[in-house]
C-alpha cells in the first residue's frame, strides 16, 4: 500500500514538472506565434480580405485566439494573436451543435459476444430477436450451431432500428422493447412510434445465416447475424438509412433506401418529409410532442434523396434529390408545407453522390463525388439561383483538404473554403488550410503552419491543439459565416 502511494506521488510530480516546463517554455514565447504559409496552387492575392480565425489551446490553462487577414500579397497579411492564461482548466462548450434527429434502418449484419449469457429474450425485435431466440432453442450446449433463415418465416414487417437524438433528449428502440405496430400505446416512447409509421413488408426471399454459440453450460455467449446473397437480393437491395436535421423546435426527417425492392407504398400517412415538435427551452428533458408527428411534405417513392437540411432562418427545408439524371434542389416552405422552388443543377450519372452540402444564411455549396463545386446564391425571398459550376479535380486536393470538418464563406463572387489541420497526416493541428473558387474555377490554395504546433513529439495530452469550433471563416467586410462566434468559457 505505502509503495503504491509512492509511486503515485511519483508519477503525479514527473507529470507536473513536465507541464511546468512546457508551460514554461510557452509562455516565455506566448505572444510570438507566427504561421508559415505554403502556396499548393495560384495567386495569394485571390485571398485578399478573407479572415481566418483560430482558437488553440494547451491542457485547457493556455489559450490563443488569432486573426488571421489575408492582404494582396503574403507580406502584406495582418495576423494577430492573443493570449490569455487560466489558473483553472478552462473549456469551451460548443455552440454549433448538431443533432442526428431521427436515424431509422436495419440489423441484419450483426454480431455480438460475451462472457455471460446474453439474454436473447431482452434484446429488442429490431435485432432480429425472434429468429435468434428459435435457432438457440435448437442450439446444443458447448456447440455452435448455423441455419440459413427465411426472414418471411418470423416477420411480416421488418423490425426497425429507431433513434431520436435531439437537444436535451436521447431515445432509441434498442432500449425501449419492440416496434410491432400492434403494441403501440399512448404511453409508447417516441422511437417506438416513429418506427411503427413506417411498416415496410419483407422480400419473400430474403435470406440471412443465423449463428449461435453457447458454453458448456447452456448460456448463449456468441450470436450473428449475416446476409445471405441471392440471385434476386443483393446486400446492397436492403439498406435502408434516414436523412434528419433539427431546427430549434421541431426536427425533420425523409427514409431513404438503396432499392425500389424496399417497398414505401404501405406508410399510413404516405412517404415524405416527416415533421416532429418537441420543446427543450427551460426543461431538464425536453418534451416531444409525438402526437402532433406528421408528413409535411408528401413525396414520390422513385426520388432518390441526397440531403435534406434546414434553411439558417429555419423557414424553409432544402432537399436535394437525384431524379432521371440530374440533381435538382427543392425549397420547401415550412409553414406553408408547399415548394416554393425546384430548380434543376447538374446532369450526371446515378452513381456521382454529394460528398459536401453547406446551407449557408445566403448561399450553398455542393460537391459531387466527380469533384465539381456548386455554388448556389438565395435572394430575400429565399428563391435560389445558380451562381457557378466549376471542375475541382485538377489539381486534385481532396486528400489534404476535403476529409476534414470544411468552413465556408461567401462574397458574392468568390467561395472561401477551410479546413483545420490533420492530426493524423502529421501536420501541426494548430494551422490551418484554405482553398478559393469563383466562376472560373480554383484560384487559390494554401496550407499554414502555426509555431504553436511544431512540438509534435509530446504527448498528446500536452500538445497545444484547437478544440470544436476553434475556426471561423469570414469576409472582412461581408459577415457570412459557416461557424459561429467562439464558445463562451466553462468553468468546472
Amino acid at each position: 500500500m505505502k509503495r503504491s502511494f509512492i509511486l503515485t506521488i511519483i508519477l503525479l510530480i514527473l507529470f507536473l514538472v513536465g507541464f511546468i516546463s512546457v508551460s514554461a517554455v510557452i509562455n516565455a514565447q506566448r505572444d510570438q506565434v507566427v504561421f508559415e504559409g505554403t502556396v499548393l496552387y495560384g495567386d495569394h492575392s485571390a485571398a485578399e480580405g478573407i479572415l481566418v480565425s483560430l482558437h488553440n489551446q494547451c491542457s485547457y490553462h493556455l489559450h490563443w485566439d488569432t486573426a488571421y487577414r489575408f492582404g494582396a500579397q503574403s507580406g502584406q497579411d495582418d495576423i494577430h494573436t492573443a493570449y490569455t492564461y487560466t489558473q483553472r482548466k478552462q473549456y469551451t462548450q460548443s455552440t454549433n451543435q448538431r443533432y442526428t434527429g431521427v436515424s431509422l434502418g436495419l440489423m441484419t449484419n450483426w454480431s455480438a459476444s460475451s462472457n455471460t449469457d446474453m439474454n436473447l429474450a431482452a434484446l429488442d425485435e429490431c435485432c432480429m430477436k425472434s429468429i435468434l431466440v428459435d435457432v438457440a432453442s435448437r442450439t446444443r450446449p458447448g456447440e455452435t450451431h448455423t441455419e440459413q433463415i427465411r426472414v418471411a418465416d418470423y416477420y411480416e414487417f421488418y423490425p426497425l432500428i429507431c433513434s431520436l437524438e435531439l437537444p436535451r433528449y436521447h431515445d432509441s428502440t434498442m432500449d425501449e422493447g419492440c416496434t410491432d405496430r400492434a403494441a403501440i400505446t399512448e404511453n409508447e416512447s417516441p422511437c417506438r412510434v416513429i418506427a411503427a409509421r413506417f411498416p415496410i413488408p419483407v422480400l419473400p426471399n430474403h435470406q440471412i445465416t443465423v449463428s449461435i454459440q453457447k458454453d458448456a453450460a447452456g448460456s448463449v455467449v456468441e450470436a450473428s447475424l449475416n446476409e445471405t446473397k441471392t440471385s434476386d437480393i443483393q446486400g446492397s437491395d436492403l439498406e435502408l438509412w434516414s436523412y434528419s436535421c433539427t431546427g430549434t423546435d421541431a426536427c425533420y426527417f425523409v427514409l431513404a433506401r438503396a432499392s425500389a425492392q424496399m417497398d414505401f407504398s404501405q406508410f399510413p400517412d404516405g412517404y415524405g418529409i416527416y415533421r416532429i415538435p418537441y420543446s427543450a427551452s427551460g426543461q431538464q428533458t425536453a418534451r416531444i410532442d409525438i402526437d402532433e408527428f406528421e408528413n409535411i411534405y408528401p413525396l414520390e417513392e422513385e426520388a432518390t434523396i441526397a440531403e435534406l437540411t434546414l434553411s439558417q432562418n429555419e423557414r424553409q427545408i432544402q432537399l436535394l434529390t437525384w431524379e432521371n439524371g440530374t440533381y435538382y434542389l427543392t425549397v420547401i416552405d415550412i409553414e406553408k408545407k408547399s415548394a416554393l422552388q425546384k430548380l434543376a443543377l447538374i446532369d450526371c450519372p446515378a452513381n456521382v453522390g454529394i460528398g459536401r452540402f453547406y446551407s449557408g444564411e445566403n448561399f450553398i455549396a455542393i460537391y459531387t463525388n466527380d469533384r465539381k463545386w456548386i455554388v448556389l446564391e438565395s435572394s430575400e425571398d429565399g428563391m435560389f439561383r445558380s451562381v457557378f459550376t466549376v471542375d475541382a479535380s485538377s489539381p486534385d486536393l481532396s486528400e489534404q483538404l476535403y476529409r476534414n470538418v470544411l468552413y465556408y464563406a461567401w462574397d458574392g463572387k468568390r467561395l472561401a473554403i477551410a479546413a483545420q489541420n490533420n492530426y493524423f497526416d502529421g501536420n501541426d493541428i494548430c494551422g490551418f488550410q484554405l482553398i478559393v473558387y469563383d466562376a472560373a474555377g480554383l484560384q487559390y490554395a494554401g496550407q499554414f503552419r502555426s509555431s504553436l504546433g511544431t512540438a509534435n513529439d509530446l504527448p498528446y495530452s500536452l500538445l497545444c491543439r484547437p478544440e470544436h469550433d476553434a475556426l471561423c471563416l469570414s469576409f472582412s467586410d461581408v459577415q457570412e459565416s459557416s461557424s459561429p462566434d467562439r464558445p463562451q468559457p466553462i468553468f468546472p
